[in-house]
């Protein structure tokens, strides 16, 4: 169901093995880079979080009857400040 990935791994070990691959960056440095990135292009990302895709989300969560306030984190949409993300 949409939203209900709480956890990612990767494993780049084949890379490394068969291919010889080896990250451009540190995994803190990529992550400082991403959030960084996020911070100088706000514009960017509220486009998609307020437009077609906010629609887009809405009308997912009426199909599956999410219901924000059992899953908060399930939602691109402000939640009240009485609700925790965690």
């Amino acid at each position: 169901r949409p939203g209900q990935d709480h956890r990612y791994a990767t494993n780049s070990s084949k890379l490394r093995l068969e291919l010889d691959w080896r990250p451009q960056y540190s995994f803190e440095e990529g992550l400082a880079q991403t959030v960084n990135w996020y911070r100088e292009n706000t514009a960017w990302w509220n486009e998609i979080k307020e437009g077609e895709y906010k629609q887009y989300r809405e009308k997912l969560d009426e199909l599956y009857q999410i219901d924000h306030r059992a899953h908060p984190r399930t939602t691109l949409s402000s939640q009240p400040s009485n609700v925790s993300s965690s």
